[in-house]
């Protein structure tokens, strides 16, 4: 019997995709010009305290298994060194739309590698929830703007793979005997070793790091957060549904971002509501295979 019932489990992965959007909207409000692995290093150790203090909940025993040590301690190095890293590089040469929109393509690759890698069942009403969610994504996010960069593309891609090969990951994980909380903890680790290579090559300097203390605070706290919730989901819910219900996360950044005044007109406009509206839609159906 699992652990927490689907409905939750939907509800967590929802949940995951509020906190990376939180992440998003930050970055782009907030950071600029510094090496995207640094930063995926600092924003690691801000959200270290939160991992710790999550693995109060009790979900399980604290146990792990060879094997979902293993998938783990993979997951956390695609997830953070290649997938967080990837997305920072991809938003500073296209903005934070492209970016998004390119990240959310880790809701197909999710919903394709957990049909054909873990025999998951999907249907057809499935993959029209896919399709929804990525086309809110490129609404809410306005679009491709001028200049694209090929660099930034090829980047945005590598994001959209690198998070649906974590969450399979996470899955095969949780399947061989691995708890989830513990399991983040983990992966935390192993992020946090591999992109520090890349923090002492291209260190934040004191002041810079000062500035940016409160901000990277918060991107960690949330992406922890996010990144709980979803392993947590997926002790029920399959790697096809979790990796696009995380996907309102571009929409919730927009959002987030028009409160916060990036649009001169703070309000949303009709296409932001009609792209929540799709996310909405998509997500229904994405879930209620189950229900």
């Amino acid at each position: 019997m699992s652990l927490i019932s689907y409905p939750l489990a939907v509800l967590l992965a929802l949940g995951s995709g509020i906190g990376f959007a939180i992440n998003d909207a930050v970055t782009k409000l907030k950071i600029k010009g510094n090496s995207s692995m640094s930063l995926t290093f600092v924003s690691l150790i801000f959200g270290l305290p939160i991992i710790l203090i999550s693995l109060l909940i009790p979900i399980g025993k604290l146990t792990m298994t060879f094997n979902s040590l293993i998938f783990y301690l993979i997951a956390g190095i695609v997830n953070f060194t290649i997938g967080r890293s990837s997305l920072y590089a991809s938003i500073s040469r296209l903005s934070s739309s492209g970016g998004s929109i390119l990240s959310s393509t880790s809701a197909l690759f999710g919903f394709l590698m957990g049909w054909i890698l873990l025999d998951e069942k999907v249907t057809v009403i499935m993959a029209i929830g896919v399709i929804l969610i990525m086309i809110s994504v490129y609404i809410a996010s306005g679009g491709f703007k001028n200049n694209l960069s090929l660099t930034g593309i090829i980047f945005g891609l590598i994001t959209g793979l690198s998070i649906a090969i974590a969450v399979v990951l996470i899955k095969l994980g949780d399947q061989n005997g691995g708890q989830p909380v513990l399991g983040t903890l983990i992966a935390y680790l192993s992020g946090i070793a591999f992109s520090y290579i890349g923090f002492k090559r291209n260190p934040i300097k004191v002041i810079e790091l000062k500035r940016l203390a409160y901000p990277l605070a918060i991107m960690g706290t949330a992406a922890a957060a996010g990144q709980i919730m979803r392993y947590i989901a997926l002790l029920t819910a399959e790697a096809s549904v979790v990796a696009p219900l995380q996907n309102i996360r571009p929409v919730v950044a927009t959002f987030i971002l028009l409160a916060f005044g990036i649009d001169e007109d703070k309000r949303p406009k009709k296409y932001h509501w009609i792209a929540a509206i799709l996310a909405c839609i998509g997500a229904a159906l994405v879930s209620i295979k189950f229900a």
